[in-house]
This record gives C-alpha cells, structure tokens and sequence, in this order.
C-alpha cells in the first residue's frame, strides 16, 4: 500500500475489525495508531472491502480520510485568516498552507493521522484565539487522540491560559475545566 506506515494502519484496522477496540491494544502492545486514526482507517477498511478494491484503488481508499481531513484544513485556514484580514490575503495563506511540503509529504507518502492532528489543531486555535475555551479543549483532545505530535504544543498552550487566568477572573473556573479535561 505504498508506505509503511499505511500498511501498519491496514493491519491494525484489520485487527480491529475482527476483533474489536477491546482486544486491539492487547495484540498491538506497540502500536501507534491513537483512536481517531484508528477509526478512520477502520472505516477506509470497510470501504475497501464494500468496492473490492485492490491496488492503487484501495491506496487511494486508505488515504481518502487524509486527503478530506486536508482539505478541510485549507478551507478552516482560509476562514481563520478571513475573520483576521481580507479575502485576498485569506486565500493567499490557504494557498500557502494548500502546498506546503509537509502536507503534502504526509499524506502522500506516509498517510499518517498528523492530518487529523493539523486541521482539529487549526480548530483548536481558531477557538483558543476566540477565547471559547471549552470548544477548544474538544477540538485540542481530538488532535491528541489523533497523533501524539499535537503533544508539543501543549507548553504554549498551558502557557496562554496561565497568561488568560493571571489576566481574566471570570475565566478561571473554565480554564481549570478545560485543562483537567484535556488530560
């Protein structure tokens, strides 16, 4: 299927349809795949399996939750940036973000969940920065349970809300809500 790492997710997807969630990290002790990830690639299984796809069909299968979750992430960016400046340079950010080498390195070669992890990050953000911080800790959990690299933002993040609690009374009781519910 291309890659290693979108083989692995076909053997854990695999896996977790014959045995289900329950049973998946007792036999994949090592496995990476976090739940969004996982499910996604159970659900491209199943599509394998209803359109008896094989070859580059199937591949594109396999990386058709990818290519969605990317897209979005452009069209979330170009309404981030619109809400911040004009239309033009909106979509002159999109455009940028649309073809940066490292998106298009993941999904097109390795076909992993950090494009899960990048658009609910772009969700997160786009809240964060709204200061509706419970939103923001659904979508930051799902870029968690995504890939483990949204991990290495959470310093900042931690950072911005002991800036927002020192800064706002009114927001504490949230806060303190959102980052026990984020772990």
């Amino acid at each position: 299927y291309g890659s290693p790492e979108v083989t692995a997710l076909l053997a854990w997807a695999e896996r977790l349809t014959e045995y289900g969630s329950g049973d998946f990290y007792s036999y994949f002790a090592t496995a990476e795949a976090l739940p969004v990830t996982l499910y996604a690639t159970w659900i491209a299984v199943f599509a394998v399996k209803l359109f008896s796809a094989s070859g580059q069909a199937a591949l594109f299968i396999m990386r058709l939750p990818l290519i969605i979750a990317d897209v979005l992430g452009v069209y979330f960016v170009y309404k981030i940036a619109g809400k911040h400046n004009n239309e033009k340079i909106a979509f002159f950010v999109a455009l940028m973000y649309a073809f940066l080498p490292f998106a298009l390195t993941i999904v097109g070669i390795w076909g992993t969940g950090i494009s899960f992890a990048s658009l609910f990050i772009l969700l997160a953000f786009d809240k964060l920065l709204d200061k509706k911080f419970v939103t923001f800790s659904v979508y930051y959990g799902l870029a968690l349970a995504s890939s483990t690299f949204a991990a290495f933002l959470l310093p900042i993040v931690l950072a911005y809300f002991v800036y927002i609690f020192i800064r706002e009374n009114k927001a504490r009781l949230t806060l303190i809500l959102c980052v026990v519910g984020i772990f």
